[in-house]
């Protein structure tokens, strides 16, 4: 499997149903370039 990385800007939940629920929406361009598909399991690093 290629690993394939993108630096992407957290930002405040979309929705409150999302909040607690370690739901990633991440736009189509960025998914169809990291070749993800809905409900694929990513890996997200930062400083907190």
């Amino acid at each position: 499997m290629e690993n394939k990385e993108m630096k992407l800007k957290v930002a405040e939940a979309f929705s409150q149903a999302d909040v607690g629920r370690s739901v990633a929406r991440i736009d189509p361009a960025c998914m169809q370039k990291l070749d993800l598909l809905d409900g694929d399991i990513i890996e997200i690093e930062g400083k907190n």
